[in-house]
């Protein structure tokens, strides 16, 4: 009870009771007791646990208790120490007497009377410590009998304590209130939201309350890709309070903003995926990494950056109307230097085109859903997790011109659902070059139920990912993929390119609709938020990219 053994020794550990987590913090009180034998330990932690209680009862913050309990555990050290002294004590002042009357009618009596006088006071010592130990052991019973009983009585107790106040009045204790008294009892706090952040508040709680409610507000947005930008502020709560620690808010300062960033561009990237790293800390992490003979490639500078800045925004919703914080938005880090630099990615070149379009082409009818999940990319600029989500009622005719609408709204099981898209300019209308008519892709979308590309969501939790992985083992196999740099995504800067050949601002502006990206300045901004006719006309009457061979399609 009360014991959490390891190989060194015995520590005392209790668990902060859950009305007191706020100002306490989670994490769990420990006292190191030593190595010890197991019955002693189990005296010690009972001692600890009496003391323990009494001190929540009294309200006493955690580094008083603490403090408070460290004593008591240096004092029962010095019990077992004055006990095994005076038993020592006992043996040598019987053994001396008995030495001195072992000389018969020569023993000096005054000497034997002083031996035992000296037996007589370590016996009794001793006897008090026993007497302290047989009370700390029937205390520890009741403990464990009845520790249920315990506990919801402290509670009710202190709920009694800090309630009852009048309508009207200041707060008054429970047992100062008359019991005939008519006036209506109110709780002290009746009128507060127990979602309520302080700075006191541990950073994982409040950090919770606020992620709770956004994912609530998010909820019915529809499958898509998921809320993505919802993982990565619970990646990144997690993985500053794994580095810096869970605290109450008021603990934290702006520089560790700063330490936390120095910390992550040390750290392997995909740590989750390796064994090594299994159970153990961010920072042990990065010692491990850094011994290892192959070190794994450690996180990008653009990911250290994504990941301080999801950190900092979440901080400003946690403590938004929290008195007594700093603010750790406003610090401006120092990108450490050991941290790796970022891949720029870009557009495939066209070689790597005609390598992956005449593998395409020549894939059986089966494989027709990836086929030409490449192609439509390419000549859409439509990233791969709203393909993935394309319904064949998405297709659609506006004003004669055959487009994906993507602003319809999903159906799954019969229900439509809002469509999860990446930004707010996602929503869109897709024109579709009329290659991808005459090389079928038309007739199979139009042919396909449930989804365009449903392959990818049979046995997946993740079509998107699922779709990823694909593609990516696909390219490694063609010898076309480079790490970060040349990866599906490219088609989509691919396709930008293509879509500026309309040329000038209106070719621009054109690009920027068809591929869901936002206005760069007001002006852009005014007119249609979606393609009009004129403009789907302009992306059809497009020549086809330069220098990629797309005849092996129409040969298929």
């Amino acid at each position: 009870m009360y014991l959490w053994r390891k190989d060194s020794g015995f520590f005392f550990q209790m668990r902060i009771p859950a009305g007191q987590v706020v100002n306490l913090g989670a994490t769990p009180l420990r006292i190191w007791l030593g190595a010890l034998k197991r019955r002693e330990a189990q005296r010690r932690a009972t001692a600890l646990a009496v003391m323990a209680f009494e001190g929540l009862n009294a309200g006493m913050d955690r580094e008083t208790l603490t403090r408070s309990l460290k004593a008591l555990a240096v004092e029962l050290e010095g019990l077992r120490r004055d006990e095994f002294s005076a038993g020592l004590g006992v043996l040598g002042a019987r053994s001396g007497a008995e030495e001195e009357a072992a000389h018969g009618p020569s023993a000096d009596p005054e000497f034997v009377g002083h031996f035992r006088r000296a037996e007589a006071r370590a016996e009794g010592r001793r006897d008090s410590l026993v007497s302290i130990r047989r009370r700390l052991d029937v205390v520890g019973q009741a403990l464990e009998t009845d520790a249920a009983a315990l506990t919801a009585e402290r509670a009710a107790y202190q709920h009694a304590l800090a309630t009852v106040a009048t309508i009207g009045r200041s707060v008054v204790p429970a047992e100062s209130v008359p019991v005939s008294s008519s006036v209506p009892l109110v709780a002290a706090d009746e009128h507060r939201d127990e979602r309520e952040i302080t700075a006191d508040t541990l950073l994982s709680v409040a950090g919770k309350v606020v992620l709770d409610l956004r994912k609530d507000a998010k909820a019915g947005g529809g499958k898509g890709d998921g809320d993505r930008y919802q993982e990565r502020l619970e990646n990144g709560l997690a993985a500053f309070t794994d580095v810096i620690g869970d605290k109450p808010l008021r603990y934290y300062l702006p520089l560790h903003v700063q330490e936390f960033a120095t910390v992550m561009a040390k750290c392997p990237k995909n740590r989750t995926k390796y064994a090594q790293f299994s159970g153990i800390s961010i920072r042990e992490m990065t010692e491990v990494n850094a011994k290892h003979k192959k070190r794994i490639p450690t996180l990008s500078t653009s990911a250290v950056g994504s990941l301080v800045s999801e950190v900092t925004n979440l901080w400003s919703k946690v403590t938004a109307g929290v008195a007594d914080v700093k603010d750790l938005k406003s610090y401006k880090i120092t990108m450490p230097t050991n941290a790796r630099k970022a891949i720029t990615r870009e557009g495939l070149p066209v070689s790597s085109l005609n390598v992956w379009m005449t593998a395409a082409a020549s894939l059986y009818p089966r494989d027709d859903f990836k086929k030409f999940m490449p192609l439509v990319a390419l000549l859409t600029g439509m990233r791969q997790g709203e393909l993935v989500w394309v319904q064949p009622k998405d297709i659609v005719e506006i004003d004669g011109y055959t487009v994906i609408d993507l602003r319809l709204p999903l159906v799954i099981d019969r229900k439509e659902v809002d469509r999860a898209l990446k930004t707010e300019t996602s929503p869109r209308i897709v024109a579709l070059h009329p290659f991808l008519r005459e090389a079928g892709f038309l007739d199979f979308a139009r042919g396909r139920r449930g989804w365009v590309f449903g392959e990818y969501h049979r046995r997946a939790k993740d079509p998107s990912h699922s779709a990823q992985k694909q593609m990516g083992n696909w390219m490694r196999a063609l010898g076309i993929h480079v790490e970060h740099r040349h990866v599906f995504h490219s088609l989509r800067h691919n396709a930008k390119h293509w879509l500026r050949g309309i040329g000038g601002d209106t070719g621009k502006l054109i690009a920027d609709r068809q591929c869901g990206h936002a206005p760069g300045n007001v002006g852009d901004g005014y007119g249609f938020p979606v393609l009009q006719s004129d403009e789907i006309e302009k992306i059809e009457a497009l020549p086809l990219p330069k220098g990629v061979d797309f005849g092996s399609f129409l040969k298929a």
